[in-house]
């Protein structure tokens, strides 16, 4: 009769280690999940707007960006573009996504996934885009975000 009450207290203390380890494996997933898919939909929205002509200012680089984002279903994004002062005259296209987390769920906070992606034109009139880690606030030359 005393092993079986052992055995009774070690499964009733695995059902809340089990949701524990279920919710942290699950937010671990979910936000590597919308990395990705956010900085593939940020990568594509920037080579095609680097490729039309049509597209010149600050304004039109959101506008075009917000309603491509729309399309891919990102809704609620805080979309931001940098004109840089390098050598190719690069532009950052910066998009923060909020997406559900259990952790968020239970704290009350949000979560957010970044991605910000650097491109330009080259002499071949081909878009060059990098994933960028860090943006230096001394090669800013305009930024303008979407409210």
């Amino acid at each position: 009769m005393n092993g079986s009450k052992k055995y009774e207290i070690i499964y009733f203390l695995m059902i809340p280690v089990g949701v524990f380890l279920f919710s942290v494996f699950f937010d671990i997933g979910n936000n590597i999940y919308w990395q990705k898919k956010l900085d593939k939909a940020t990568e594509t929205i920037l080579i095609e707007a680097l490729k039309t002509e049509s597209i010149d200012t600050n304004e039109e680089y959101v506008e075009y960006a917000k309603k491509r984002y729309e399309e891919k279903k990102f809704d609620n994004n805080d979309i931001k573009v940098t004109f840089m002062t390098d050598e190719n005259h690069s532009i950052i296209l910066s998009d923060t996504y909020e997406h559900f987390s259990i952790y968020g769920y239970v704290t009350g906070q949000k979560q957010f996934t970044t991605s910000k992606y650097k491109g330009y034109v080259d002499e071949y009139n081909e878009a060059q885009v990098e994933k960028l880690q860090e943006v230096y606030e001394d090669d800013k030359v305009e930024e303008e975000s979407n409210e």
